[in-house]
């Protein structure tokens, strides 16, 4: 399940730059969320 890998990538990206964060998360999900419906 992909659920499990997001406690590990939030980890992530709070070691990040909050905006540098935010833009990898947002394309993240949005890649996760375009799988899920392909």
């Amino acid at each position: 399940m992909q659920i499990k890998t997001l406690p590990a990538t939030a980890l992530e990206f709070r070691k990040l730059p909050d905006s540098l964060g935010f833009l990898l998360l947002t394309s993240n999900l949005t890649a996760m969320l375009a799988k899920a419906w392909l």
